[in-house]
Parts: C-alpha cells; structure tokens; sequence
C-alpha cells in the first residue's frame, strides 16, 4: 500500500490561519499520515490546555475527517522549566488509523521530544539477525573426520548414478550435518548491531542519565532538575568525543589499498546506519510488490524483457538468427580446451583463491569447501565433471 507521509513544524512564533491549515492539508493526497510538532494544546488529545491553535487543528480535523492517532501520552519534555506536553500530533484517515499502531518511547535518548514508533499492525517485518556458522570456535579435526567416513564419501558410484539435483543435496546435507555438529551457529538475535564507538563510558552515562530524568519524573524537585541536565549533558558528550575518537582512529588507516567497501561499512556503522540485504517491496508496473515470490517473478520479467529480442538492433537479430541456424559440431567441441575436464589442481587453486564471503542460498561458506577431506574433493570434482 502506497503512503503519503508529511512532516509538519509549527513555530511557536508563526500563526497561520484554518484556512492555509486545511489547504495544506489538502493537498496531501490520499491515503496520508500527517505528522510533527504543531505546537499546539487541546483536550481532544488529552492537553491539559487548550490554545488557539489547538482550537485551529481541531476545526481543520473535522472538516477534512481525519483521525488522530495520539493517545494522551507526553511527546515533549521541557528542560527549561521540566514541563511535559503533548505537541507532537499524527493524524491520518480513519480508514488507515484501524491498522496504524501508535507508540512513543519512554527515553529521550538525545532530543527533547519522545521518540514516536508507528507501526503498520498488517505489515510488520522486525530486524532479525540471522544466525552464523561460527567459524572460530570451529572443531575443524572432527569435521573433516566425519565427511571422510560419511558413506556417501566412499560409495562414489551410488552418488554419481543419481539425479543432478538430488546429488547436490545429498552432498550439501552431508556437509551441513558435520557442521551442525561441529561448527555451530550463533543464536538468533532482534538486537541492532553494536555501534565501534559505543563503550563502557557511553553506557554508563546513558544509564545515570535515565535514571536521573525517571527520578525528576517521580520528584519534580528544584535539586533534580538541574542533577538531570548535567548528566544528560555528560552522557552527550561522551557520545560525541568517542564517536570522534572512533572516526579519528579509522581514517588514520585508511591508506591506496584499503577497500572502498570496507570504508563505507565502517562509515555506515559508526553513523549506525543499519543494512538490510533483503529486498521488502518492489514498485512494479503501477502496484507495490511484498510477497518474495512476487518480487522474483518481477525481477525475472525485467530481466527477461532486457535481454529479449526487443532491446537488439535489427543487423544483431539477423546475425543472430544466422548463426543459430548453424549446426554445430559436436565432435570438434569435445575436443575444444573449453570442454575438458577440470582438474584437482585447477579445482583446489580455485578454492584457495575464494575469500570466505557470505554463503550463498546453500548456507555452505567457501572454508568449508575448503576444509573436506580428499575423498570429498574427489567426489566433488566428478559431480563437476559430469
């Protein structure tokens, strides 16, 4: 589902008038999710005052019949005076606020407006870090053990008189069992990647800052007010200095042979941007695509109709269908270089060569190619020659 979403700030200085309101609203299209800080005060969204512009909002959410998504709860905390308020609005069609989940966070973190969640209660798809063969605490000794007394290892003839595919996944359980058994994965984990900055100093000014602004919010005292602006401010600058200090540290090593990838992984982790290799939606001829299904089939077309007779120039598809219609010899082409078998040689250089990047659908990384015993090389390379 398409969702048009404006982000709204009303000065505390500025006053416009209903009817620039309504305008501007109105010219959000459908469906639209409104939201900001309206600096604004009314009892419909649970102020304990109501204010001109509260008086505004509220005219202007009636005629466009609009919902309001806040539930009461205090969106900004004051620091000069420790005042709590609810100014930070969303508002959307009454339609799409029965699926809209509204949720603001208890901690300030570094603003002084509550962080706000909206979630889709349809459509929610949480970070889950999949879990990973851990490749250091590995016990390489018995894996190998095992895939060299597997007998599918031994019995090499059985293994070749099968199916293509079921011989590469009969070859692809048995390495997956040695390393179920002997590699181990880690444990899957909702948790964000940890920032390179973030350390023992960090957490602790952090906790002591939460936990001095929970103590204002149960004792709004003189003396715990100014307590919690210090160490919110420590907490702030322990963040900016090892951040710096982080940042410093990284590019004193960057030199000509440092990767550029790898520089901006490292860029993208400090700032704590997080990467999401899985592709969620795809716009496709008019309409948003979820289902992984439908996102394949898609890129599939695509890719078909890029690479299909329409893109070719009208001299290529007359070359094209000449040398289609040539018979080829099959004689000659067995005994061309491109066609001979693959050597153990060329078969363990290749290996060597691979770094250990992510495994691909199989979730069988290159070291463990690299780590079968001999008979399992052998065994591999005649499922490569056949």
């Amino acid at each position: 589902m398409k969702l048009n979403i404006c982000n709204i700030y009303i000065p505390p200085n500025q006053d416009p008038t209903e009817d620039e309101l309504t305008n501007l609203f109105g010219q959000i299209p459908s469906p639209r999710l409104i939201v900001g800080d309206f600096n604004a005060h009314n009892h419909i969204w649970e102020s304990e005052k109501i204010t001109v512009m509260g008086q505004k909002i509220e005219r202007v959410i009636n005629n466009l019949q609009l919902n309001i998504l806040n539930d009461g709860r205090v969106t900004r905390f004051n620091s000069a005076n420790g005042d709590s308020s609810a100014i930070d609005l969303t508002l959307c069609e009454s339609e799409l606020s029965i699926s809209l989940d509204w949720e603001v966070l208890p901690e300030l973190f570094a603003s002084d407006h509550f962080p706000i969640i909206i979630n889709n209660e349809n459509y929610r798809k949480p970070y889950n870090v999949n879990p990973r063969w851990r490749l250091k605490q590995s016990d390489w000794t018995n894996f190998v053990k095992y895939i060299e007394n597997d007998p599918i290892m031994s019995d090499t003839e059985q293994i070749l008189r099968i199916d293509v595919n079921q011989m590469i996944e009969t070859f692809c359980q048995t390495i997956t069992k040695a390393a179920e058994k002997y590699v181990g994965k880690s444990s899957i984990s909702n948790k964000y990647p940890a920032l390179p900055w973030w350390n023992d100093e960090c957490q602790i000014a952090v906790k002591l800052a939460k936990k001095a602004f929970n103590t204002f919010k149960r004792h709004k005292t003189p003396e715990n007010m100014p307590e919690f602006k210090r160490l919110r401010a420590r907490a702030r600058y322990a963040m900016k200095m090892n951040k710096r200090k982080c940042w410093q540290e990284f590019v004193a090593g960057i030199n000509n042979s440092t990767p550029i990838g790898d520089i901006w992984k490292m860029v993208k982790r400090i700032s704590g941007t997080r990467n999401h290799s899985m592709i969620n939606y795809v716009n496709y001829n008019g309409s948003s695509l979820t289902s992984p299904q439908d996102i394949a089939d898609a890129l599939a077309s695509t890719l078909q109709k890029h690479s299909s007779n329409e893109t070719y120039t009208s001299q290529f598809i007359t070359r094209k269908l000449v040398e289609e219609s040539t018979p080829l010899s099959y004689d000659q082409l067995t005994e061309a270089p491109m066609n001979y078998s693959i050597t153990m040689k060329e078969l363990s250089d290749i290996l060597e060569e691979r770094k250990n990047f992510k495994p691909v659908p199989d979730d069988i990384p290159i070291i463990f190619l690299k780590m079968l015993p001999q008979n399992a090389k052998e065994l591999l390379l005649k499922m490569y020659n056949v």
